[in-house]
């Protein structure tokens, strides 16, 4: 019996989280094209994947796109399709600048393009969903799946309209050690592989060492000290952030007499899903740690997959209230 063959489009691929995930689902992928500007993102993808590189998303023309379509075409291949899009601009906690430009508001694709036409200035990174959008309308995938970070119930509106797809609201809580609260929109329902029990200290790197709190980590934070806000380790871990290079809260893990312990690449790996220790072992700590921060939730992923594999449809009717 032949197996089913698949041809992988990753766009915002970042150290190519969708990658592991397809490989991880056993999908027999013949080939990957990614879109990705990171040169150090990039360094670990190609690290561990080989691939076609799109290049900058805003670049991609529609005779790319044909090609890839001819290319799934001639190899009986269907097209899996992954957008984890910028985030920044959209996020609850960020600035939330939005999908707009200085000039209009954006509410539709048509809007986005005539905005490009005229050279207008866009607020951010986030409105690169567009890009993104305009390449679906092209793309002949089979799957599909854009992720996000939670955000207005405005603009959940703008990517659910301009998608056409339902958004599901998935926390990694169940399928791994690690919350992480993210939104998404696929044409397939997401369907768990199985549920994960581990905590914070089923991960941690043999012979971890706590110390004493650092000096930082009295100081307030809201209405409670820093270090209460940081994860206990007999409990699942809080959203690992970009930012964690800079020792911040989100970096760091607290056993039950009160001492610490910063999270090691490897450990941020774990927690992310990556099954094989080094993923990113090519890049520098600091490097390890943005681009973790920024990676999809492996097992999250394998579930939309998994929902596809079993062919079970997105149905749900979102009625944005989260």
């Amino acid at each position: 019996m032949i197996k089913q063959k698949y041809v992988e489009v990753s766009l915002f691929n970042g150290i190519g989280g969708f990658s592991v995930a397809t490989e991880k689902s056993g999908l027999n992928i013949i080939k990957r094209y990614v879109s990705e500007i990171d040169k150090f993102a990039n360094k670990c993808y190609f690290g561990n994947y080989d691939a076609v590189q799109l290049g900058d998303v805003t670049m991609i023309t529609k005779d790319d796109i044909d090609e890839i379509n001819a290319y799934a075409y001639d190899n009986d291949a269907k097209i899996l399709f992954s957008v984890g899009s910028p985030c920044q601009d959209l996020s609850t906690i960020g600035k939330m600048r939005g999908l707009d430009s200085v000039e209009m508001e954006i509410h539709s694709l048509d809007d986005y393009l005539e905005a490009k036409r005229i050279g207008a200035t866009f607020k951010g990174q986030s409105y690169l969903f567009y890009e993104a959008v305009r390449i679906k309308e092209l793309l002949n995938y089979d799957f599909v799946m854009f992720e996000n970070v939670r955000m207005s119930k405005e603009n959940v509106k703008k990517f659910t309209e301009a998608l056409g797809l339902p958004m599901q609201y998935v926390d990694s809580i169940d399928v791994s050690p690690q919350s992480r609260k993210r939104m998404y929109w696929s044409n397939y329902s997401y369907t768990p592989v199985a549920l994960d029990d581990r905590v914070i200290s089923d991960i941690l790197d043999d012979g971890s060492v706590f110390v004493d709190k650092p000096n930082f980590l009295n100081a307030m934070y809201g209405k409670k000290r820093r270090i209460d806000h940081c994860s206990n380790i007999n409990s699942k871990c809080h959203t690992l952030t970009a930012s964690m290079y800079k020792g911040n809260i989100a970096s760091y893990v607290v056993n039950d007499s009160g001492l610490v312990k910063r999270l090691s690449p490897t450990e941020c790996e774990r927690l992310q899903g990556f099954d094989i220790d080094g993923y990113t072992k090519m890049l520098s700590n600091t490097q390890r740690y943005k681009t973790l921060g920024n990676s999809f939730n492996i097992p999250s992923i394998c579930g939309f997959l998994n929902g596809y594999i079993k062919g079970e449809v997105a149905k749900i009717q979102h009625s944005f209230e989260f």
